[in-house]
């Protein structure tokens, strides 16, 4: 997780690491601005951190992904305005949304809402919100697993 302390210095070294995750999760230029600092997704991360905080049933877990997904779209749509966010902008804003969260355990409550939620209630947003954050998840797993990181990524 990165942590922000209140000096200049601080203050640059969060801004590279934030530009450095941003490059790793894929972000585009059009978001940009939803990269330079912690804020505009704050909300979104709070409600990853809800989720990985409460021993809540599968669907009350599955609400929070579909919170979170909203809040991401809300900043993408405030970053650029109106139009339509394709999973080619979202999934990679996401990946940065929980790389920046600093929740190890939250595959773990991935593949419970997976294993345990009921098959009916993945056919709909709910589903639709899981797959786009495990798919976010694991994208970033894949990145480490590759052994890119945000020092040393470079176009493949």
């Amino acid at each position: 997780m990165i942590e922000v302390a209140g000096d200049k210095q601080a203050d640059c070294q969060v801004s590279s690491q934030l530009e450095s995750v941003a490059k790793l999760c894929g972000v585009g230029q059009r978001f940009d601005s939803l990269t330079t600092d912690l804020a505009p997704l704050s909300e979104s991360r709070d409600l990853l951190r809800r989720l990985c905080a409460s021993p809540g049933t599968p669907l009350a877990k599955c609400q929070l992904l579909q919170d979170t997904l909203n809040s991401a779209l809300a900043a993408m749509r405030s970053a650029v305005g109106a139009g339509e966010i394709g999973a080619d902008d979202l999934v990679p804003v996401l990946a940065f949304v929980v790389a920046t969260s600093g929740q190890p355990a939250l595959l773990c409550h991935l593949k419970y809402i997976e294993y345990f939620l009921d098959d009916s209630h993945m056919l709909g947003a709910e589903g639709y919100s899981f797959t786009s954050v495990y798919t976010a998840a694991m994208a970033l797993v894949s990145a480490d697993s590759s052994g890119a990181t945000g020092a040393d990524k470079t176009d493949r």
